[in-house]
Parts: C-alpha cells; sequence; structure tokens
C-alpha cells in the first residue's frame, strides 16, 4: 500500500514538474507565411501585394505575467520601405487577446526603440494580423481604420486577409460596435 502510494505521489510530482518546465522553457518559433499586404478606407484600392512573413525567435509562456516573444519578423515583397522590418529584433509582450506592440530593438543606437505596429496572432502561432504604424505629420507613429495599413496571413487575396483579420481582432471590433474593418469606412 506504501508502495502505491509512493507511485501516486511520484507521478503527480513529475506532471507537476513537467508543467513547470514547460512554462518556464521558451519556445522555439521558426514559421514563414505567404500573406497580403492591404490598405483600409483611402488606401484601399492603392495597397494590395502578395508578401512573405517569417517569424523567428523563442516564445516564452510567463505563468504570472503576460507571454513574450522575442526574435526577428521579416517581410520580403513589393512594399513601401517603412513597412520593411529588415530583420532588426522585435520584442512582443502579448496581451489577453493574444495582441501586442511590435517593438522595434535597434541596438546602434540604445535610445532608439520604435513601435512598428501591432500583432494580433492565434494562440498556435497558425494565423496573424500586423495593424503598420506609419509616421504621423508631428514625429509620431499611428494607425487608422480610415487609411491603415494591414497585413495577414496566411492569406493570397484580399478577401482572405481582411477575414483573417476580423476574426483575429473580433474583441476590439465588437468592443467598438463593428464585425468588420470595412464596417468603419461605410
Amino acid at each position: 500500500m506504501k508502495r502505491k502510494i509512493a507511485i501516486i505521489i511520484l507521478l503527480c510530482f513529475i506532471c507537476i514538474a513537467s508543467y513547470f518546465v514547460w512554462i518556464i522553457l521558451p519556445k522555439e518559433v521558426n514559421q514563414s507565411f505567404d500573406g497580403y499586404l492591404y490598405g483600409l478606407g483611402e488606401k484601399k484600392k492603392s495597397i494590395n501585394e502578395k508578401v512573405t512573413i517569417t517569424v523567428k525567435g523563442k516564445l516564452r509562456n510567463k505563468m504570472f505575467e503576460n507571454d513574450r516573444f522575442k526574435g526577428t519578423i521579416d517581410i520580403k515583397g513589393d512594399v513601401p520601405p517603412f513597412v520593411k522590418i529588415d530583420q532588426k529584433e522585435v520584442e512582443i509582450v502579448f496581451n489577453e487577446d493574444n495582441s501586442g506592440l511590435i517593438i522595434l530593438n535597434d541596438y546602434s543606437n540604445w535610445l532608439d526603440i520604435n513601435n512598428y505596429g501591432t500583432l494580433y496572432i492565434s494562440k498556435d502561432f497558425s494565423q496573424l494580423t500586423i495593424l503598420v504604424y506609419e509616421e504621423e505629420p508631428k514625429g509620431t507613429n499611428g494607425w487608422s481604420t480610415s487609411d491603415g495599413i494591414m497585413i495577414s496571413a496566411p492569406a493570397k487575396s484580399r478577401e482572405e486577409a481582411l477575414s483573417i483579420s476580423n476574426h483575429l481582432m473580433k474583441n476590439l471590433l465588437n468592443g467598438n460596435g463593428k464585425k468588420s474593418l470595412e464596417d468603419f469606412n461605410r
């Protein structure tokens, strides 16, 4: 009887230890997506391009904090210069809705930390959408539903890309009484 109890306790300990190791150890992320870059509102007709997005880095699942990704996001295709990240290191702290600011770390100037945009990603990293920030006249970065730029993957068309964006951003859209990003411009 004591041996059975000892085995049960040992199995419970192994399960608990395995869970904590799973939480503590970072997971390698190395994914490539065929995606689509598109504009909203005023830019709906002028910005529509196929792109390739490569995400490489480490995802750290935190038990009592938000999950974090640190690595690179590379965007290839015929895109405006400000859309390219060019293998710079990024860091993303995820919120409860699996979104987070994409912070570019440029170590050539340690004060130079820029917001590239906001990433929404599925839990299994199979779908993503990025709201790409553009430089505003006052030197700040911003994004708007009236003229914003989006990247979504995997997608081969604007319709697929918009559908992924709407799905991943549904909490934000529902909070504004909308079902689609297109509803903001009607």
